[in-house]
């Protein structure tokens, strides 16, 4: 892999990374979803719902789920997948709720016809960044390449559309 691009956890010590954007968290879910219908998502009809979760490792625990439990709610994952597109994808399809990064899933959301909804919960940020290998460092195509993930991710969490 040439490039790696999202939630970038210090690791390797080896490893380039940079954080291209901040981004607040979304809900989203097709328009004919339940919680679509309704004016406010209360946590109790957010944990209701069944879930989608993006993970690259798997993990269908996180953050929401400790703020859920601190309600005393719990919520039922039925998927977890590697990537946000793949869960909005698969939201578009499917009655579960997938969260997004807000700006960056904007374009996806309006070409899937979803539905956002704020995450009623206070949830921390996410930083998207990328991450390389140290060969590829001085790599002139390599730094072509970063440089257009950089104009790419900066376009798409102002909401520029092309």
């Amino acid at each position: 892999m040439d490039l790696e691009i999202g939630s970038i956890r210090a690791g390797d010590s080896e490893i380039h990374s940079e954080a291209l954007v901040t981004e607040t968290l979304i809900a989203a879910v097709r328009p004919g979803h339940p919680l679509a219908k309704v004016k406010t998502v209360t946590p109790q009809r957010f944990a209701a719902a069944d879930h989608i979760v993006v993970s690259r490792r798997g993990r269908a625990r996180g953050p929401i789920d400790e703020q859920l439990a601190e309600l005393g709610l719990s919520r039922r994952v039925v998927a977890v997948v590697p990537t946000f597109a793949s869960a909005l994808f698969l939201a578009s399809e499917t009655d579960v709720v997938c969260i997004a990064p807000a700006r960056l899933a904007q374009r996806m959301l309006d070409t899937l016809g979803l539905r956002a909804f704020p995450i009623p919960l206070t949830l921390p940020s996410v930083t998207v960044g990328m991450a390389w290998h140290p060969r590829n460092h001085h790599d002139r195509t390599h730094q072509l390449l970063r440089e257009r993930a950089r104009h790419i991710m900066a376009t798409a969490a102002e909401g520029v559309s092309r």
